[in-house]
């Protein structure tokens, strides 16, 4: 067993499952392109956005798995954002409509 310590001082001891890294992701107002985006979920269903942003994040796959924490701080700019999905270093963000303002969030990423 590895121990990890997290951000509060706190140790937590690794089973040898994967613990997911948090990561605080800004996706600033600016970064939004409008357009045609569709979103294919887990169980095969789609959903249409018509707006994206990508953001470089370090650590990150096309085989990560991500969900934004409950940890978030929920402002308009993060309720506006509807999906979020992994790519080669970068998260998509998608929304019908952009945020005005900077969007953040706290990402649960695990492998």
């Amino acid at each position: 067993m590895r121990e990890l310590k997290n951000g509060m001082g706190l140790r937590l001891m690794d089973g040898g499952y994967d613990t997911p890294d948090y990561m605080v992701v800004t996706v600033a107002a600016s970064a939004w392109t409008t357009g045609s985006y569709s979103v294919t979920w887990d169980d095969g269903s789609t959903s249409n956005y018509n707006t994206c942003a990508t953001v470089t994040v370090a650590g990150v796959t096309a085989d990560s798995r991500i969900a934004v924490s409950d940890r978030t701080r929920v402002t308009d700019a993060v309720r506006m954002v509807a999906a979020l999905e992994p790519g080669a270093g970068v998260v998509r963000f998608y929304a019908n409509a952009a945020p005005t303002s900077a969007a953040v969030f706290m990402v649960e990423v695990s492998q």
